[in-house]
């Protein structure tokens, strides 16, 4: 089957969803159905099997004639090519081929849930439907998604307890898979660990476990991750959307008849309690820290500056949080105006954030320190574990979902978010975020949130107005012909939405 060049079209993003009908209304189709449209995003499908199954028991399965799944990839076909594909139930070892050849002509994200049996137990996957899995379908997916059953069965490994997940996820990758999700919701404990691993990176995924008993789960999951790809994120934020989303689905299941619960689908953004968090290591996920938190003052107006000789003229005009932001000075010209700057501020009663340098803040006796993503990913536990002992207020800059889940594995003092307009002080990979995203960001984050980036006083009420707890700013002080003046005029735009 040839597919039709992608075309342009107005209005939502479609996923092409070939997968089984449950009966319930609780897995398959009709739980992808309602995860994808909760994002805006349009679902066509595909019915590879029909089933008749209650919430608590599975009766019957039928699967889908060759030749009907073939009429259905040509009507959904028809309609221009999808922007995403998500699959689960196979069916047929039939409906396996014809889609294993539908996607050999596109070049779409993929997400793969080797659905292989019920939660009942009644497999689904024969011998023969397995070999497609393992030999097509699985090399041409960008993500597969098992669970802990579907692993071992893939993998022919038994994988009896957390440390022999991550083997079993890079023996599929040896087998042809791209990137695998591993969901952990079959293991047991207070958190449920999903790993993830590309063969060049690799992270845990983690969240809170709930007591709920709750049907959808897997399938949903990956029917959200293939909605978010639809809608152009990178692969790692519709991850991290996709556990946010399922969470918080299964603390709000819904009872619908006897037996399990439905997972409950609700448009994005989810609450922070929801909100997962990303570790290099198990443990790391396990062992959080819980960095000091910046008293009972908000941060409020946040100027950052580049020498330590702003600190009187700033302090005079009022400011009492300050960022010494150095990128030109190394060795002593950097410990020197590190530890000027340091003193200045305890004696001007200013809270001093130091960039980058955590070790030296700390010698210097700063407040606290400011780090990058860069500079996070340079950190190893061990110097992780020394920064969340040293006492020093750690702020953690945000551009993405993927960042803002690893900066709540540390639990800081603060987030920010940036750059919210263009800024010509640093290059950026990613855009402007505008205002909409401070509220998104302060909703899925339970930390005080700093906006930065190309903001000028004209935009502070409405940073405040959208959720900002502070202000960061550079370029709108510094630059200003009169500095003082500025941070006065800011301070007193602070000062009007204080409590």
């Amino acid at each position: 089957m040839v597919v039709a060049a992608p075309e342009q079209h107005e209005g939502r993003p479609v996923v092409l969803i070939a997968a089984g009908s449950d009966a319930s209304g609780a897995a398959g189709l009709q739980a992808d159905l309602r995860a994808v449209e909760a994002f805006g995003v349009h679902g066509v499908t595909v019915v590879t099997a029909v089933t008749a199954q209650s919430l608590e028991s599975f009766l019957a399965v039928e699967p889908t004639a060759a030749s009907l799944v073939e009429a259905q990839l040509a009507a959904v076909t028809a309609m221009g090519q999808p922007a995403a594909v998500k699959i689960g139930m196979l069916g047929s070892a039939a409906a396996a081929r014809l889609l294993a050849a539908h996607l050999a002509a596109t070049d779409v994200p993929v997400v793969l849930d080797p659905v292989l049996g019920s939660s009942s137990g009644r497999a689904f996957a024969d011998a023969e439907i397995l070999d497609i899995l393992q030999s097509v379908l699985i090399p041409r997916a960008d993500l597969v998604t098992p669970n802990l059953p579907e692993l071992e069965r893939l993998t022919d490994r038994r994988i009896s307890g957390p440390d022999e997940i991550e083997p079993a996820a890079q023996a599929l990758l040896k087998r042809g898979a791209r990137r695998v999700l591993v969901k952990g919701g079959h293991a047991v404990g207070e958190l449920v660990h999903d790993y993830y691993a590309d063969g060049q990176t690799s992270f845990w995924l983690t969240s809170p476990r709930q007591a709920a008993k709750v049907r959808g789960t897997g399938c949903s999951l990956a029917a959200v991750v293939a909605a978010n790809l639809a809608l152009g994120l990178e692969l790692v934020d519709a991850l991290v959307i996709a556990k946010g989303q399922i969470t918080r689905g299964i603390r709000q299941a819904q009872a619908v008849g006897h037996g399990p619960c439905v997972v409950r689908q609700a448009p994005w953004p989810v609450s922070s309690i929801d909100m997962p968090w990303i570790t290099r290591t198990l443990d790391a996920a396990k062992h959080r820290p819980h960095f000091p938190d910046a008293g009972p003052v908000p941060l409020g107006f946040y100027p950052i500056v580049d020498r330590a000789a702003w600190t009187s003229r700033l302090a005079a005009a009022g400011v009492r949080t300050m960022q010494l932001r150095i990128k030109d000075l190394i060795g002593a010209d950097l410990a020197h105006e590190v530890q000027t700057a340091a003193e200045l501020c305890r004696t001007h009663d200013i809270r001093l954030f130091v960039n980058d340098h955590w070790q030296l803040a700390h010698e210097c006796g700063a407040y606290g320190v400011h780090l990058g993503q860069e500079d996070l990913e340079a950190l190893g536990e061990s110097d992780l574990r020394a920064l969340a002992n040293s006492g020093l207020r750690l702020g953690i800059s945000t551009h993405s979902y993927y960042e803002a889940a690893r900066a709540h594995a540390l639990r800081p003092t603060y987030v920010a978010l940036g750059p919210i307009f263009p800024t010509s002080c640093k290059s950026m990979r990613f855009g402007p975020q505008g205002f909409a995203r401070i509220a998104e960001w302060k909703k899925l984050l339970p930390y005080p949130l700093v906006a930065i980036g190309g903001l000028r006083l004209e935009h502070a009420d409405e940073a405040r107005r959208q959720g900002a707890d502070a202000v960061a700013v550079i370029s709108d002080v510094t630059r200003h012909a009169d500095p003082e003046a500025r941070a006065r005029a800011w301070l007193t735009r602070f000062a009007k939405h204080a409590p």
